[in-house]
């Protein structure tokens, strides 16, 4: 929904047209999809409430398992010394090495690797500031590669006190 945009440019494709009539039109479309889309998600919220209901007690059983089997494992680490996973039919378990990097200050880690060259550590996005462009061309500098175009638009917005009553609506009969 939200702001439609469109451009005539055939006016007589438009002779005769009543421009209030098309609003209308529009308006209705836009509250009769407000309406499905909302009646949509009503029913998905529904069903992902009923699923983390029915699945509730086999989440708690899982991570109550889990931990007892973490706790097994580490109570055991002089059996994964050699072999470091066991295989079952259910699945594998073990032991595996694993690095973490913690960072404690991002801009002291950064100063550093481009201190050092370390290019690759550091990761620079470069992005058009439109706003300032916008001045700088409206100012009349001459940006190679941009240009300030002025022009008229037609637009049209339906009324988002329309759609969002129509929703309301639909959910009181609901």
């Amino acid at each position: 929904m939200g702001e439609k945009r469109t451009v005539l440019s055939d006016t007589r494709a438009v002779a005769g047209v009543d421009p209030a009539a098309l609003l209308e039109e529009i308006a209705q479309l836009d509250c009769r999809v407000a309406v499905v889309e909302a009646r949509a998600e009503k029913v998905i919220q529904q069903a992902r409430e009923k699923c983390e209901l029915a699945t509730a007690a086999d989440r708690a059983a899982r991570a109550r398992l889990g931990q007892q089997l973490e706790a097994w494992i580490n109570a055991h680490r002089a059996e994964f010394a050699r072999q470091r996973t066991r295989v079952c039919p259910a699945g594998e378990f073990g032991l595996r090495t694993a690095s973490n990097v913690e960072v404690a200050d991002d801009e002291a880690v950064i100063a550093w690797a481009l201190e050092c060259g370390y290019d690759d550590l550091v990761k620079i996005t470069r992005k058009l500031v439109k706003p300032a462009l916008t001045k700088r061309l409206k100012q009349g500098e001459a940006v190679p590669g941009a240009a300030l175009v002025t022009g008229e638009r037609t637009w049209y917005e339906v009324a988002k006190a329309l759609v969002e009553n129509a929703k309301l609506a639909a959910e009181a009969a609901a």
